[in-house]
């Protein structure tokens, strides 16, 4: 398939800014080609020249990967490998749930296990996962657990699921970091900030999705 449409229209399809970013902490570009672009709705975005979101009406979720803070284990040792590893996998399921709902019931994009040509592919990672245990003393049935705005991580891939081709990479902090309380839940995939966060996601995927099927605005002379 051909992507004909160049970064400046890629731009606004994912409410970004369209402009190089020029922010010298970051590189801008990375191993693949990709190009940083300047972000309204994320925190870091790469995107292939050349391309556009339009011809894509599903969408291929690949396995979600939850990744607690490097630290994290260390600093909870009441907390066993299997409850964590249970904690991880409800997470995931939530995601793909989310994701699901977002997309297939409020945008129509549904998600799909083959590959073709209107098929776009995400491989995400929600990192750096920091929450607390305030219990803990409880057994792992009924063990609380402790959540602030802004704790996790978005790191996602979006490529043509026919060919593979790479066409974004965005790294985004949970948008919720400036608001909010602390909460307690029994449960992670309880917790309203994390369903708010990965609605939120999923809603950005969205919005760009329809935004790339918009007519192009003609060329002023």
């Amino acid at each position: 398939m051909t992507f004909s449409r160049n970064v400046g229209i890629l731009a606004p399809s994912l409410l970004l800014a369209g402009c190089v970013s020029t922010n010298p902490h970051l590189p801008e570009r990375t191993a693949e080609g990709l190009t940083r672009i300047e972000a309204k709705r994320a925190d870091t975005v790469y995107a292939a020249r050349g391309m556009t979101l339009a011809p894509y009406r599903r969408v291929m979720l690949d396995p979600v990967e939850i990744a607690f803070r490097h630290d994290w284990q260390t600093r909870h040792p009441e907390v066993t490998p299997q409850e964590l590893a249970r904690v991880r996998a409800e997470a995931a399921v939530l995601f793909r749930e989310v994701f699901a709902r977002e997309l297939g019931e409020k945008g129509g994009y549904a998600l799909s296990s083959e590959t073709a040509a209107d098929v776009l592919r995400v491989t995400a990672s929600v990192v750096d996962l920091d929450i607390s245990t305030p219990q803990a003393d409880a057994s792992a049935s009924d063990r609380t657990y402790l959540l602030s705005p802004g704790e996790m991580k978005l790191v996602a891939e979006l490529r043509d699921a026919q060919s593979g081709a790479l066409l974004v990479r965005a790294v985004d902090r949970d948008r919720g970091r400036d608001s909010g309380d602390l909460r307690i839940v029994n449960h992670l995939t309880e917790s309203a900030e994390v369903q708010k966060a990965f609605a939120m996601w999923a809603g950005l995927l969205r919005n760009a999705l329809d935004a790339a099927k918009q007519p192009t605005p003609p060329s002023s002379q």
